[in-house]
């Protein structure tokens, strides 16, 4: 889980993470409901 579930927060999680960790990511998905907000 990655605090403040928003694009910002998880690209700034993910650059915090080692070069092996981001080359093993291969799927990534997020909540939704902070897009949906935006929305409405």
């Amino acid at each position: 889980m990655v605090e403040g579930r928003s694009k910002a927060a998880f690209k700034t999680w993910l650059a915090d993470r080692d070069d092996a960790f981001r080359d093993a990511v291969e799927v990534v998905a997020m909540d939704g409901r902070a897009g949906v907000r935006a929305v409405r």
